[in-house]
Order: structure tokens, then C-alpha cells, then sequence
């Protein structure tokens, strides 16, 4: 019997195929008149299932094709798939759930921030890090380590 870790190796094609069915499936929904002539009146539950596609499926089997699972790129995949919904899904349909796609710019917005803090904090506090290596007695690669906690300890 095969592990999860081995099934998710096995088939990174089939994940690949199956992120394309599910995109190509809510683009004809959506976006051909054969599509839109199988949405009921009353399309809520509907655009729900296409924002659940776009949040949660599309990302997770994006990143099982890539074989890459990190809280980060779950977080920006999500949020992107937040931002893809609002283009895809006519702004009519969209309307009720308005605020999904905006909580994915405002999700792409605090991670771009963040990073230019610490971006910032970077910036600020290596020059004297390394300056109080290169003043140690320590061989380099003894020294750094030491530097980088000391450093951070009177940052915090």
C-alpha cells in the first residue's frame, strides 16, 4: 500500500490535470453561454462553490503539483485565488461575496508589508552585526552566531 507522501509523488500530473479541470470548468461556467445558461436565478451557492474552488482547491492542488507545502505560499496562494475569483466571476454574481475578494488584496497587502519590514529591519541592524564580527576575537563562523543574538537581544 502506498503512503500519502508516495501518491502525491506518483501523480503530480494528475494534480496538474485536475487544477486545469476545475479552472477550465469555472471559466465555462462563467464565461460561455452554454455555462450560464445552467446557473439557476438564484446563482449563490454557485459562486460559493467557484469562490471555494479559487481559495482553497486551486491552491492546494497547486501546491501538491509543485510539491511544495510552506504556511507562506498557502497563505499567497489563497489570497491569489482571492484576487483570480473577482476577475473571473462576473462582478453580478460576485456582488454578494464582494468582501472575499477583498479580505485577498488585503491578505497580498499585509505580506508585502511585512516583508518590507523585515526588509527594513535587515537594512538597519547588519551593518552592525557585522561590524561586531569583524571586531571579535572568534574565528568567523563561531563569531556570527553569537553577533546575530546579542544584537537581537538589544533590539528586543
Amino acid at each position: 500500500m502506498m503512503t500519502a507522501t508516495e501518491t502525491v509523488q506518483k501523480g503530480s500530473k494528475v494534480w496538474l490535470l485536475l487544477l486545469a479541470l476545475v479552472l477550465l470548468s469555472n471559466l465555462v461556467l462563467y464565461h460561455t453561454d452554454f455555462g450560464l445558461s445552467l446557473l439557476p436565478e438564484e446563482a449563490k451557492a454557485v459562486v460559493l462553490g467557484s469562490l471555494f474552488d479559487f481559495v482553497i482547491t486551486i491552491p492546494v492542488l497547486f501546491m501538491l503539483y509543485q510539491k511544495k507545502f510552506s504556511a507562506k505560499s498557502a497563505i499567497l496562494l489563497f489570497a491569489t485565488g482571492c484576487v483570480a475569483a473577482r476577475f473571473l466571476i462576473p462582478k453580478s454574481f460576485l456582488e454578494p461575496f464582494l468582501f472575499v475578494t477583498w479580505a485577498g488584496v488585503a491578505i497580498e497587502s499585509a505580506l508585502f508589508l511585512l516583508e518590507l519590514a523585515v526588509i527594513f529591519v535587515l537594512v538597519k541592524y547588519l551593518p552592525k552585526i557585522v561590524r561586531r564580527v569583524k571586531e571579535s576575537p572568534l574565528p568567523l563562523i563561531f563569531s556570527f552566531p553569537r553577533r546575530w543574538t546579542n544584537t537581537y537581544r538589544t533590539i528586543s
